[in-house]
């Protein structure tokens, strides 16, 4: 398992160490978790109710697209579960609700500060719910050949750092513009066993708010430092809040993706599938010959 850390060289002294945790230079930490930090763009179609005809807009093969900032946690991916419903934040979608259905089209994502855009095809985690469901876990190859946080999924004080990921321009323009930074500084937050969400002050800058993580280090062994996600920043009602990504198991019968189950009939060694897609035919296998016994 991957895990983001922070190495630091044994010819340092150990209170050199001990100042990390408590460092004013937002560069150290900032070159520690950056990696762990992705730009995430999900896009959608149109499809005609009547026709089955897909739709992009205005020339282009995708009707509309969202941006959140994801992270990466040991081997998934945690986003915002309003990524998987673009449209919904999309008013250009309203006037066709009744007449046509949205699809999800493409993926693509890049890391905070990288200029490299990858395309992604992930795989829900239906059986794991986040933050009041708020958010969930996405498996992906593409982000996870590099080390990703732990999650500290422990109540109790916590003395960490707030990162704030900033920019100039608003996030929908991260397609071609890239001028996020980092925003970081030490925070202590108390969360109690029953927390969803905690309220944490607005940041104080005139730049555009992308999103934001807590974190807090923590000394695994000489010179080596882990960092462990305790929360993410959500902006609701006009008000920051870190939610905690506490894990709760959810049961196999609220789990849309395994609910229908094929029915099988076999009739004169004939087997047909009783669920198929619209545009599909139900297909009928060849019979099998039996061998005759001698």
């Amino acid at each position: 398992m991957k895990k983001i850390i922070l190495l630091i060289s044994l010819v340092l002294p150990l209170q050199v160490v001990a100042q990390v945790f408590r460092t004013s230079n937002q560069k150290i930490v900032e070159d520690a978790i950056k990696s762990g930090l992705v730009i995430y763009r999900q896009s959608y179609q149109l499809q005609d109710n009547s026709t089955n005809q897909i739709y992009g807009k205005n020339g282009r093969d995708e009707f509309g697209k969202s941006y959140s900032i994801g992270i990466k946690v040991e081997d998934h991916l945690l986003v915002p579960k309003s990524t998987l419903t673009p449209w919904e934040s999309d008013q250009s979608y309203q006037r066709y609700t009744s007449t046509h259905r949205p699809l999800l089209y493409k993926t693509r994502a890049r890391i905070v500060c990288d200029t490299l855009e990858y395309e992604c095809h992930p795989l829900i985690d239906s059986t794991t719910i986040l933050s009041d469901n708020r958010f969930i876990q996405l498996k992906d190859t593409t982000f996870l050949r590099s080390p990703g946080f732990a999650i500290d999924a422990h109540p109790g004080k916590k003395d960490g750092w707030v990162v704030w990921i900033t920019s100039e321009n608003d996030i929908e323009m991260s397609d071609t513009i890239h001028t996020e930074n980092f925003m970081i500084y030490n925070k202590e937050l108390t969360i109690s066993a029953d927390s969803v969400r905690v309220k944490i002050d607005n940041p104080q800058t005139e730049k555009k708010i992308w999103g934001g993580i807590y974190i807090t280090p923590k000394q695994t062994q000489v010179g080596t430092i882990q960092f462990y996600i305790n929360g993410i920043m959500q902006y609701v009602d006009e008000q920051w809040y870190v939610y905690i990504p506490f894990q709760t198991t959810q049961t196999s019968t609220n789990i849309e993706e395994n609910e229908l189950t094929p029915i099988i009939e076999e009739q004169n060694n004939e087997v047909d599938a009783s669920i198929n897609t619209p545009s599909q035919k139900p297909k009928k296998t060849k019979k099998n010959k039996r061998s005759k016994t001698s």
